[in-house]
């Protein structure tokens, strides 16, 4: 189960950071930004650190899940809620570097993260019911996302025109 969840969020943050390499060399450059814009650096020692505990998160629901006798992981709707709520959040993560650097949409990347913060609230709440564990390695990462909506926030209204 482990090596499912490193190469699940593995290849979102692949998908990402793609997107990212484009945009850091096409897009952000181009940018106002708000003056409480970490370094560069930060960014990637900061997700370096996310993905680690969203692959624990996704591990643990997993473990769960997996280990459940079959006839209870068919009825079990706890755990399938909180792979399906990991799952979500983890494309959402994976996407949003797209819409945002890639296709250099500030507004639409917006909207995205907004989406994306409230789908890891989700898959905290539902990850609880399985593994507390799995749910708390989620904080940092919400805080994180939720930082980085503020933001994206900002680069967009600085560069609306």
């Amino acid at each position: 189960m482990l090596v499912v969840a490193v190469g699940i969020v593995g290849a979102a943050a692949y998908a990402g950071s793609v997107a990212s390499k484009i945009g850091l060399r096409e897009f952000w450059p181009t940018l106002d930004k708000p003056w409480y814009t970490p370094p560069d650096a930060v960014f990637g020692i900061v997700w370096s650190i996310v993905y680690v505990l969203m692959i624990f998160s996704l591990w643990r629901v997993l473990i769960v899940w997996w280990t459940s006798h079959p006839r209870e992981r068919a009825v079990s709707s706890a755990g399938q809620h909180a792979l399906i709520a990991q799952l979500v959040q983890i494309f959402l993560n994976g996407l949003w570097s797209w819409v945002f650097f890639a296709w250099g949409m500030a507004g639409w990347g917006l909207v995205e993260i907004v989406l994306l913060w409230a789908c890891i609230g989700w898959a905290m709440a539902t990850t609880s019911r399985v593994s507390p564990a799995g749910a708390f390695a989620l904080v940092p990462y919400h805080l994180w996302v939720g930082f980085a909506a503020v933001l994206n926030a900002g680069v967009w209204s600085m560069n609306r025109g």
